[in-house]
């Protein structure tokens, strides 16, 4: 009985370690299969879609507009001299804007050249331009201290500021380094009359009107100095050659005059002046 007992112990326990042995050997089959797929590197991840096209593209080779190839043009000109001659056509037929940009055109070919500074000052000061007027006649006159005509339109400018004393040292310069520039002379008179100067008035004037070319007002100017020294025949005289020459402000001063002097002579006619001897019967 014991011996059976044994002999089924014996069997069951090499059934258990036969399958024992079987699931062990199953495992390690499945084990290296396990251990790949850990290891495996995971799928790369899709690439992004591709950005949305803009609404317009630049052409090709197209550089972006800059402020200078803004400013960049041609110069139609091959000298200073051209530039200057169609700035001038331009100013005549009244066309300032465009003439000033031609003057400042000029001014760039020839950085030592006072004349498109003079220009471009002529041109600002009846629109009242001061300051640039200032800018240019004062780099004028540097640029070439000995010219006349620069120290005459800086001379323009001060008094279009009001500045009597600068602008009267300005035309004084300008008849120094030309004494026929009856420009100049004129000018000086008239700021002499603004400051009530009439004798130096008078004496700029006369040299004005004395000179090749006078203007008409230049006589006027006359006249209003010597009808304010009293010398009244002499301004009546200014008056009527100042309206000979196209001034009709002279025109009227001269009737103004002549009828201030008919009622003078009424009123000394009611009232006759006194004399040293007795009248006549």
């Amino acid at each position: 009985m014991k011996k059976r007992n044994r002999t089924a112990l014996a069997v069951v326990t090499a059934v258990l370690l036969a399958l024992f042995l079987t699931v062990a050997g199953a495992c390690q089959d499945t084990a290296p299969t396990k251990k790949k797929a850990a290891t495996t590197e995971p799928p790369a991840p899709a690439p992004p879609p591709p950005a949305a096209a803009s609404a317009v593209e630049a052409p090709a080779g197209e550089p972006e507009e800059t402020p200078d190839s803004k400013r960049a043009s041609p110069n139609p000109f091959e000298t200073i001299d051209q530039a200057l001659a169609a700035a001038k056509e331009l100013r005549e037929t009244k066309q300032i804007d465009k003439a000033i940009d031609v003057y400042l055109l000029a001014s760039g070919m020839d950085a030592t050249d006072a004349r498109p500074h003079v220009e471009i000052a002529a041109l600002m000061i009846p629109r009242g331009e001061a300051a640039g007027a200032r800018l240019h006649a004062q780099q004028a006159v540097e640029l070439k201290p000995g010219w006349s005509r620069a120290w005459n339109t800086l001379g323009r400018v001060e008094l279009l500021d009001g500045a009597l004393e600068r602008a009267a040292e300005a035309f004084e310069k300008a008849t120094k380094h030309n004494a026929s520039n009856i420009f100049a002379w004129n000018n000086l008179g008239l700021v002499r009359i603004r400051q009530g100067e009439w004798t130096l008035a008078a004496e700029a004037l006369k040299r004005a009107t004395s000179g090749k070319g006078a203007r008409g007002y230049m006589f006027n100017n006359l006249g209003i100095a010597l009808e304010r020294l009293d010398e009244v025949e002499g301004a009546l005289v200014a008056y009527k050659e100042g309206l000979a020459r196209g001034s009709g402000v002279a025109g009227q001063n001269f009737v103004r005059l002549e009828k201030e002097l008919d009622l003078d002579e009424t009123a000394q006619s009611d009232h006759p002046a006194p004399t040293d001897k007795p009248s006549e019967s």
